[in-house]
């Protein structure tokens, strides 16, 4: 008898380790995809990283849209403009024969156009509200912050820049082009996080600038 008492509780817990365990593999295989942090970078937001997107307030919408509108300018689309169209100027409208060579010529342009030149943010609309998202807002910026981290403004950009050219001389048009299977169009970079919200939200669509 005493070998029984002895016995069961042991089995008992055995018994409650296992029924724990088949708890944790159900819990897992519940069918929710695994959340996608944020990675961090030049996109954040004041907004609740939790709050479902569905569920923002008219204060939220305004305050996320604002800073959704600013990393048009930043790093997206305004930003590969801006780069564009500064090397495409800096390149067509310095006099090859400048003193001091065309290179530093070139650069000065380029410099004075970037200095007073800011993308437009118009292209980008925001997508909100989004009344049947449930997603979280941290998935806007975990996919923003993807875009981010691929550098748009050097994968997109195909314009020459001043330095280009060789022995200092104007460089060719096509010199600064990338390579097609680099860009976007051709070769999506990994973005898991706008992979997802697109699934989740279809109406919360960040496209990549090249894309």
């Amino acid at each position: 008898m005493d070998v029984v008492r002895t016995v069961a509780p042991a089995r008992a817990r055995l018994l409650s380790i296992v029924a724990m365990a088949v708890g944790a593999v159900s819990g897992c295989s519940n069918g929710a995809p695994a959340p996608i942090p944020d990675p961090g970078g030049p996109f954040s937001t004041g907004v609740a990283a939790t709050k479902t997107i569905s569920a923002l307030t008219a204060d939220d919408v305004q305050e996320l849209c604002a800073e959704i509108s600013n990393v048009e300018t930043d790093f997206l689309s305004g930003a590969v403009d801006v780069e564009e169209n500064c090397r495409g100027f800096a390149v067509d409208f310095t006099d090859a024969g400048t003193d001091g060579g065309f290179q530093a010529a070139c650069q000065a342009v380029y410099t004075q156009c970037r200095a007073t030149s800011r993308g437009d943010n118009g292209s980008l609309n925001c997508p909100l509200p989004a009344p049947g998202c449930q997603a979280p807002v941290e998935l806007i910026s975990a996919c923003l912050n993807e875009m981010a981290a691929t550098d748009p403004v050097a994968t997109c950009v195909a314009a020459p820049a001043c330095d280009a050219g060789a022995g200092g001389n104007r460089p060719s048009i096509d010199a600064g082009t990338p390579n097609l299977s680099d860009i976007p169009l051709f070769k999506i970079p990994p973005l898991p996080a706008c992979e997802r919200l697109a699934q989740e939200c279809t109406s919360v669509v960040f496209l990549y600038p090249c894309q």
